[in-house]
């Protein structure tokens, strides 16, 4: 079993901004529970973060409108989803690493979190996005690692090969400055291989691509 020292461990592992959902849809507190429903359906979502006068005070999830309003035998109409909301909102920043979110999840029994910074909301983060992101287990510290060693090696051939092509057919070194850049290059690329896999990652998930 590979042990990974707990620091770097969640320094590998993703941060909740990378899988949230950003802009969380919201709805105002005095909205009836009959416009969440069907505000909730025409998205295709299980939740709304609820607002009163723009500020996030909690969430309403589809749990809520099963415990509190169906089985409460209330009137969807008349009864506001601020009084059915689940709350106080729980929520991290977007800088948390997955494996910290989930153990919050799990403590608190819950599915979703608000990604807030300052008072501001940026995006929603739910067990189900985490494990259709990541259906391999990305949290596992062994494929975690296993990860962060595909692309450094992915990086490093694909940049030394350019390097090493520039040097020798374009800038003509001589055998001793090959091998003088070749060995910086190495440690460099070795060293910026894995951040520049996160990096990727991260601006593709931003990209939805």
């Amino acid at each position: 079993m590979v042990r990974i020292p707990g620091m770097i461990y969640r320094w590998l592992i993703p941060k909740a901004e990378s899988v949230m959902k950003s802009p969380p849809q919201t709805i105002e507190g005095h909205s009836s529970v009959l416009e969440a429903v069907r505000m909730m359906t025409e998205l295709g979502i299980g939740s709304l973060i609820v607002t009163q006068q723009g500020r996030p005070i909690g969430i309403f999830t589809r749990r809520d409108l099963m415990k509190r309003v169906i089985e409460g035998k209330l009137d969807v109409e008349r009864t506001m989803v601020e009084e059915v909301a689940s709350s106080p909102l729980i929520s991290i920043d977007p800088k948390t690493d997955l494996a910290s979110a989930m153990g919050l999840m799990r403590s608190k029994g819950i599915s979703r979190l608000a990604v807030m910074r300052d008072g501001a909301l940026l995006g929603i983060l739910t067990m189900t996005d985490i494990r259709l992101r990541f259906p391999k287990g990305y949290l596992s510290p062994w494929v975690v690692l296993k990860r962060f060693l595909v692309d450094t090696i992915a990086y490093v051939t694909f940049w030394s090969g350019i390097w090493t092509f520039v040097q020798i057919y374009i800038l003509k070194f001589t055998l001793t400055q090959y091998v003088a850049n070749a060995a910086i290059g190495s440690i460099l690329t070795v060293a910026f291989g894995g951040i520049y896999g996160r990096y990727l990652d991260t601006l593709r998930r931003r990209a939805d691509v």
